[in-house]
């Protein structure tokens, strides 16, 4: 309980006015001015950040560069380093961003190639593994 109480007693301290605070009086409409002024800089920033961030994308890059922390990519770029013809690798690697840009063209280069042969597309590669299948079953009558 003594530490319950010492942690909320420090959550009021930060969340106390200081006395110059409290003597302060703001007018209704000097806050309400100055909080509209705070959320316009706000909103121009994001949206600047969000168009600044477009025009670094790389070839290929369809989504933001995830942050290095996260471990959906720390995965992928282990996978890429110990396999670098890795298909799901390549795509992640290319599609968000996370190579350096030597190592993202010579990616690039793999993915468009897969991509050309329909590797990434479930419909062509059930196409495919249909049409190898009735080559095999023609095979087989032919010999009989």
């Amino acid at each position: 309980k003594e530490k319950k109480d010492k942690k909320e007693e420090k959550r009021e301290e930060k969340t106390r006015e200081t006395p110059e605070e409290q003597q302060k009086e703001f007018l209704p409409w000097e806050k309400t001015v100055k909080d509209a002024r705070a959320a316009e800089h706000a909103l121009q920033r994001l949206h600047w950040s969000q168009s600044e961030h477009r025009k670094v994308f790389k070839d290929g890059q369809k989504f933001p560069t995830p942050p290095v922390a996260e471990a959906t990519r720390a995965f992928y770029e282990s996978l890429f380093a110990e396999n670098p013809d890795s298909k799901i690798a390549i795509k992640y690697c290319v599609e968000n961003g996370v190579l350096p840009l030597e190592v993202h063209h010579e990616a690039y280069k793999k993915y468009k190639k897969m991509r050309e042969k329909g590797v990434f597309n479930v419909g062509h590669q059930l196409k495919l593994a249909l049409h190898r299948k009735e080559l095999q079953r023609l095979a087989v009558k032919g010999l009989r």
